[in-house]
C-alpha cells in the first residue's frame, strides 16, 4: 500500500478546470488518474459504492467533446459522502443496514451534474477519520484544495 503522501497534489479546483479548457489535460485523463490513485491506495473500506470506470471515462470523453461552456467546475472529479443521496448508488451512512436506493439525486448533486454536465456520477465515501466534508473533489486526486 502507498504512503499517504504519496497521493498530496497541490493543484487547485481552477488549475484542473483551466488544463481542461486549454486541452493541456482531458478530462478522461483527469478521471483515470483518479481512479489509478484510488486502486494505488488499496483500502477498499475508504469508498463504499465506486462508480464503474469505464462509465466515467465515457461520461468524462462525452463531456469534453460538448466543451466547457457553462461548466464551472468543468472535468472536476468529485466524491460525495454516502449519506448524501446519488442517483444509481446506494445510501448507506456507512452502515449497510441503512442502505437505500434513492430515486433521484439530493439537490447539492443535481447542482453538482449540472456544473460538470454528468461527467461521472459522484463516488460514495465512507466516515473515516480525516473525511469531513461532503462533497469534495475525488478523493487522492486533490486531496489539498483551494477555490482559487
Amino acid at each position: 500500500m502507498a504512503a499517504i503522501g504519496d497521493f498530496i497534489v497541490t493543484e487547485t479546483i481552477a488549475s484542473i478546470v483551466a488544463a481542461h479548457i486549454t486541452g493541456t489535460i482531458a478530462p478522461a485523463d483527469t478521471v483515470a488518474r483518479s481512479f489509478a490513485r484510488i486502486r494505488a491506495h488499496g483500502d477498499a473500506a475508504v469508498f463504499i459504492s465506486l462508480r464503474d470506470e469505464s462509465a466515467a471515462l465515457a461520461e468524462a470523453k462525452a463531456l469534453a467533446a460538448a466543451g466547457p461552456q457553462d461548466r464551472p467546475l468543468y472535468g472536476v472529479p468529485v466524491a460525495i459522502k454516502d449519506n448524501i443521496d446519488v442517483e444509481g448508488l446506494p445510501t448507506t451512512a456507512a452502515c449497510p443496514a441503512f442502505a437505500y436506493n434513492p430515486g433521484k439525486d439530493a439537490t447539492v448533486v443535481a447542482q453538482l451534474k449540472r456544473a460538470r454536465s454528468s461527467l461521472e456520477k459522484p463516488i460514495s465515501i465512507s466516515s473515516q477519520p480525516g473525511w469531513s466534508a461532503c462533497v469534495r473533489p475525488m478523493a487522492f486526486h486533490a486531496t489539498r484544495l483551494s477555490p482559487s
